[in-house]
């Protein structure tokens, strides 16, 4: 009979382990990201997406994928890279826009104007986009200050450097909307669902974000400070290098604060 010792099991190879959780991460996030994110039925895997986990294999990424019920069994596949997955039809959900009006960019251009006026001297009319849809605006470095998107859906826009400091967005969806370097100071995102935004340097200080979710989104360098994340949820999302010096984590105390108050004088 053959000696068994210093022979080890499958499972006691640690190197193994890592190699099977690396590639199970990887696989499940990913199809998160496609079920989410799609585009009728297609998703395209940014690079640097792939870069991060170690160790990987790239076909056995492909295999693993086409084995997953929520894709159809053809990924394109270039160079061993995985770039895009196609979801099976029965994941292939479009959400209905038809009660959003849609704004185009001719329409918030016009509206920012008259927003700008009443700012300044009370003539022009104050910009509501409640219940609007704004797909592929740029609204990057424009004086948004004041403005109300409640309830309204921002998808595949850009406002990098634009002020938005005291608006409401009040149950808004942000979904793949560039928000670098945004100002958002004592503004209002109570309900507010964020999908697949760059919010890297953007400064949301003194700003309710009570119920507020953040999905895969990027926060370097961000700033949170002083500002209320009553059950905020952050998923996939790291704040590690946020400030959030002084955060609340209750809305009625934040609001005393605010106020000057203390909680009792409420």
């Amino acid at each position: 009979m053959a000696k068994q010792d210093g022979k080890k099991k499958k499972t006691d190879y640690k190197a193994l382990e890592k190699f099977v959780g690396s590639m199970i991460e990887a696989v499940d996030e990913q199809v998160d990201k496609a079920v989410l994110y799609h585009k009728r039925g297609e998703y395209e895997i940014p690079y640097d997406e792939l870069y991060k986990y170690n160790p990987f294999d790239y076909e056995l990424f492909a295999k693993m994928l086409a084995e997953r019920e929520e894709v159809n069994t053809a990924c394109s596949v270039d160079d061993e890279e995985v770039v895009r997955i196609f979801l099976a039809p029965k994941f292939v959900y479009t959400e209905d826009d038809s009660h959003l009006k849609v704004i185009t960019q001719k329409e918030f251009e016009l509206m920012s104007a008259k927003h700008l006026l009443w700012l300044e001297n009370g003539l022009g009319e104050q910009a509501d986009f409640s219940n609007c849809l704004l797909r592929d605006l740029e609204m990057s470095a424009r004086w948004l200050e004041n403005m109300i998107f409640d309830n309204a859906k921002i998808i595949d826009s850009r406002m990098n450097g634009a002020n938005v400091n005291a608006s409401s967005f009040k149950g808004t969806r942000i979904i793949k909307t560039e928000c670098m370097e945004m100002t958002a100071i004592d503004s209002d995102f109570t309900g507010a669902k964020f999908s697949n935004c760059d919010l890297s340097r953007a400064d949301m200080t003194s700003s309710n974000l009570t119920k507020t979710a953040f999905w895969d989104c990027d926060f370097y360098n961000s700033v949170l400070r002083e500002s209320c994340l009553e059950k905020t949820k952050f998923h996939r999302t790291d704040i590690e290098d946020c400030d959030t010096t002084d955060c609340v984590y209750d809305e009625q105390e934040w609001t005393a604060q605010k106020n000057g108050l203390k909680l009792g004088e409420m």
